[in-house]
């Protein structure tokens, strides 16, 4: 679904993107699919698309937790709203950016293969595409289904993950230096 999205905003012909280029700035049709650089920023640009709600509930659900008592007070002491985000808000939501830190640090290396094929599904598997978009899990796919080579794909999988899990326990252990409550061990 999101692939056809987002080829509907990035088709030459009649992408929604490249109609706006045209008919405002004069700029003639780009071959986003045919320039591997363009995905240097499209792809970071489609995963902060695809998790910016995600995120937004948990930091939402994040805020409502903060007791109203502690903005009242700083309301008596006449503290402006923005000194209450800096002086409350954000000091009370630190454990929780800690959290989500060592939660996705793990999933460095993972390309979102599984949930949503951001590295697969959204350039459409075009081979010119590959320099800038092959990337560990999309090798482990195309070894198994192109070459059938299973083993090198198991070792490059076991490879991914024992990095994942290192980088989970340096994380970590940064995190226990910084703020020992917000550690995970």
């Amino acid at each position: 679904m999101a692939a056809y999205l987002l080829f509907a905003i990035l088709s030459v012909d009649k992408g929604i993107l490249n109609r706006a280029l045209e008919e405002w700035f004069g700029v003639p049709p780009v071959q986003w699919y045919s320039v591997p650089d363009y995905w240097y920023v499209i792809l970071p640009l489609a995963y902060v698309w695809k998790n910016a709600g995600y995120f937004a509930v948990i930091f939402y659900a994040g805020i409502t937790g903060i007791s109203m008592d502690l903005y009242e007070a700083a309301e008596v002491d006449g503290v402006g709203k923005l000194r209450q985000m800096v002086s409350i808000t954000i000091p009370s939501l630190l454990p929780l950016v800690l959290t989500l830190f060592l939660l996705q640090a793990g999933k460095i290396f993972f390309a979102a293969f599984g949930d949503w094929g951001l590295f697969y599904n959204l350039p459409m598997q075009s081979g010119i595409l590959y320099t800038a978009t092959d990337v560990i899990d999309t090798y482990v796919y195309n070894s198994l289904r192109k070459m059938n080579d299973f083993g090198m794909s198991t070792a490059v999988g076991l490879y991914q993950s024992v990095v994942g899990c290192a980088l989970v326990l340096v994380s970590n252990w940064a995190v226990r230096r910084f703020d020992r409550e917000s550690a995970i061990f």
